[in-house]
């Protein structure tokens, strides 16, 4: 099974897209799901690292840095991730709500 790392700048935004959520939709049932949904999502990679597309295959002018990342999109949230395969090793780097401009940060 492979080992899946996650970054805890992803729990920070986890956190701050439920801020969001309570604050501007005063809506605490959709936020407290947030995390579960995205776990589950993230879970995945255990059994199947490779499931996500590379971000290269999906967006042009992307920094090199991001060149090896795959991305995974749940609801209105999209998952980076790079995979080791010689260590069986996803590592979660960055989560980004889809309906932001992520794509400026990834970009060149």
């Amino acid at each position: 099974m492979t080992k899946v790392v996650i970054d805890p700048e992803v729990y920070f935004q986890v956190r701050g897209f439920q801020r969001y959520i309570v604050h501007h939709f005063q809506n605490r049932k959709a936020a407290s799901k947030i995390p579960k949904l995205i776990n589950n999502q993230i879970r995945i990679l255990h059994k199947f690292p490779t499931t996500g597309n590379f971000i290269t295959n999906v967006y042009n002018n992307i920094r090199p840095t991001f060149k090896n990342y795959r991305r995974m999109i749940v609801k209105h949230y999209v998952i980076l991730y790079l995979y080791d395969s010689r260590n069986d090793t996803c590592y979660v780097d960055f989560i980004f709500d889809d309906r932001t401009n992520y794509l400026s940060e990834i970009s060149e």
